[in-house]
């Protein structure tokens, strides 16, 4: 029959085969808690990710819009200027050799002082992005 130390060295063993199992559970809800943090911040730059394409993706078809309808404009308007320029060349000959120095007398003055670039059409806006994950782990 046991004696009642080998029942109490049973039990401490028992205990620290308890306390080990309980900070291997802590271990594992440690992982558990820093793999969710990981897979939220994966989740947070995929939204951005999708955002910034999203971006673009308007971008890109407004761009291909206004492309089209200013070539179709740009066309029109080449194909009716230079038909009034030779009208006005032939019925106003003195005008366009005035119109001629004048527009010489404008490309010099633009070499010397150019004109103001306009701002840009399109004002990036960036989106919103998780900040870096940063875990520790406790033990390491």
């Amino acid at each position: 029959m046991p004696s009642i130390d080998d029942v109490f060295n049973q039990l401490v063993t028992a205990n620290t085969n308890l306390a080990k199992i309980d900070q291997g559970i802590q271990q594992l809800v440690t992982l558990e808690t820093v793999t969710a943090q990981g897979l939220l911040h994966l989740v947070q730059q995929g939204d951005t990710m999708i955002c910034i394409l999203e971006h673009v993706s308007q971008n890109t078809c407004g761009t291909w819009t206004e492309t089209h309808f200013a070539s179709e404009l740009q066309r029109k308007i080449e194909k009716n200027v230079a038909l009034l320029a030779d009208l006005q060349k032939s019925a106003l000959p003195a005008a366009a050799l005035e119109l001629e120095r004048m527009t010489r007398l404008k490309e010099q003055l633009l070499e010397c002082c150019p004109a103001a670039e306009p701002p840009p059409i399109c004002a990036y806006q960036p989106c919103d992005k998780p900040a870096p994950l940063r875990i520790s782990m406790p033990g390491r």
